[in-house]
């Protein structure tokens, strides 16, 4: 016979939070969306670029920043008494989990440099500002849009539901 109050033990939500933290942590590993989910779509080529561009290479989707800070990172667990769940406090992890379009507006901005030279052959100093000005030059970067492919990466696969049922099932059991 299961005792119902079994069903409020702390120690079978804590049980859960690990369930669900390794099946979000698989997600990221495989690249998909849960044991047997569709693989998440790749980078683009405009992303491979500006990142190695940067000076590093592209690497994993959504793990640019790894163990640094990053969206993997921020994914932590928490339970009580009646629930156990895992999530994240990046605010920009919901358009990575279910896609979107972000709009950039219009901008203007002020392009400065200085402009106070060295000669390379004599090495005395030349240009037409003294040292420390920098003019600057305006210019306008027009509207963009940049679409953002879902990457669902807080979901359960056909395996991670069996498995949290074992768990359950076993604590209950025992």
């Amino acid at each position: 016979m299961i005792d119902p109050k079994r069903l409020r033990d702390p120690e079978l939500y804590k049980l859960l939070t690990g369930e669900l933290y390794d099946a979000v942590m698989r997600n990221f590993e495989k690249e998909r969306a849960g044991t047997g989910g569709a693989p998440w779509q790749a980078l683009a080529k405009s992303t491979i670029k500006d990142r190695s561009r940067k000076g590093y290479w592209p690497g994993k989707i959504l793990q640019r920043r790894g163990g640094g800070g990053g969206l993997l990172a921020s994914i932590t667990g928490r339970y009580n008494s009646t629930m156990a769940e895992v999530g994240t406090n990046r605010v920009y992890a919901a358009i990575h989990q279910f896609g979107g379009t972000i709009t950039q507006g219009a901008r203007s901005e002020l392009f400065t440099r200085n402009r106070y030279k060295r000669d390379t052959k004599s090495g005395k100093q030349k240009g037409q500002f003294k040292r420390g000005t920098k003019p600057g030059r305006g210019f306008t970067i027009s509207e963009r849009t940049i679409k953002i492919p879902a990457r669902p990466f807080l979901v359960l696969g056909k395996d991670d539901y069996k498995t949290i049922e074992d768990v359950i099932f076993d604590f209950l059991t025992r």
